[in-house]
């Protein structure tokens, strides 16, 4: 996904950022992280699919894998004006410099926000010191990072273990941060409290789903894709099987071999 920091102007203004959610080519931005066979389904929305409370393509509030999934230049101009910017602006996309799919990614916002007339210029950094740098609120607003291309995983398949550092304004650090956009609600706050305090599964799915729902309502990301794991095995592997636990990863401990021959 790329966030939006809401201290570099003008992304403090929704308008804004929706402007660079419907000027993005998000079939590009597929193709530039492996296609969807090897990439990912196209990201609709912030929580992965694989959480309770995730929706998949289902909840889809910009489009994004409908009728503007090879953006909408009308709809990015409208919301130009809207926010104040109708000749559009200039902006820095940051990205970690040894992860190839993500320069490509910035590559081709690059290309498809100049369409609009924003121009974005790609600040490579070295990936080792993203704690100071993507991670330091006051270095992001100093060099006026306005696009932090990033992507995450959950450390346990719920919302809690997903989206609490993203999202809870409880998380943002003045070093180490992962609440890039500076997400300060506290409707999420209050959503994420009832969660924690809900005992019945399928309340706690329902609060999920309002929680993605309301950060995606801010426009504080664009999401790129539903990652894809694709994992390779020898036919004499034996007890393979994949769990949440490890992010859809294989379960190690407990791989054999079929034969020792």
């Amino acid at each position: 996904y790329a966030v939006f920091p809401q201290s570099v102007a003008p992304f403090n203004n929704i308008e804004c950022r929706k402007a660079v959610i419907y000027a993005a080519d998000h079939v590009s931005l597929q193709t530039a992280r492996g296609g969807p066979v090897a990439g990912g389904d196209i990201g609709t929305n912030m929580l992965p699919p694989s959480i309770a409370g995730g929706e998949g393509q289902k909840y889809d509030p910009y489009q994004i894998a409908g009728a503007n999934k090879n953006g909408n230049d009308d709809l990015a101009k409208k919301a130009l004006k809207a926010c104040g910017q109708p000749n559009g602006f200039k902006t820095t996309i940051a990205v970690r410099n040894n992860k190839s799919q993500e320069v490509a990614t910035a590559t081709s916002l690059q290309a498809a926000l100049k369409k609009v007339g924003i121009q974005a210029d790609i600040y490579q950094y070295d990936s080792s010191q993203s704690s100071g740098i993507i991670g330091s609120p006051s270095n992001v607003a100093k060099k006026k990072l306005g696009i932090i291309i990033m992507g995450w995983g959950p450390d346990f398949p719920t919302v809690q273990g997903y989206g609490i550092p993203l999202w809870s304004s409880n998380y943002i650090l003045q070093s180490g941060n992962n609440n890039y956009a500076l997400i300060k609600d506290k409707t999420i706050d209050g959503l994420f409290d009832q969660y924690n305090a809900e005992l019945d599964e399928s309340a706690k799915t329902k609060i999920a789903t309002e929680i993605n729902h309301k950060v995606s309502e801010g426009a504080y990301y664009l999401p790129f894709t539903f990652e894809r794991l694709l994992n390779w095995r020898s036919s004499r592997i034996a007890n393979v099987y994949t769990t949440n636990a490890y992010s859809g990863y294989y379960d190690f401990v407990n791989i054999g071999l079929k034969s020792t021959k």
